[in-house]
């Protein structure tokens, strides 16, 4: 943040409705709620919790085309379906694993 004040001549923060809705979701509900999300998931099954981890990219781009009329390529569909197969097959790993032990 300091550098931004030398590299940036014409910097201003405006308090309008898009700052305090955008700074409210960072703090509140991307630092705050998820991690209370997240610690609570993790005393159940840390390696499911884990897993599930790797969805966060695909809910990202999701939420770009929803609100802010991103375009999903076939690029976007393959990575999806790769991540979706690797959690599934990771968790049927898993339930083998324990099923056999």
């Amino acid at each position: 943040m300091p550098f931004v004040f030398l590299l940036e001549p014409n910097f201003y923060i405006q308090f309008d409705p898009y700052f305090l809705s955008g700074l409210f979701w960072q703090v509140v509900m991307t630092s705050i709620i998820a991690m209370i999300l997240w610690f609570y998931l993790l005393k159940f099954d840390a390696v499911r919790a884990n897993n599930f981890l790797f969805l966060t990219p695909i809910f990202g781009y999701i939420l770009s085309a929803i609100f802010l009329n991103e375009m999903l390529t076939v690029y976007h569909y393959v990575g999806a379906l790769f991540v979706i197969a690797g959690t599934f097959f990771s968790q049927s790993m898993k339930k083998r694993q324990h099923g056999n032990s």
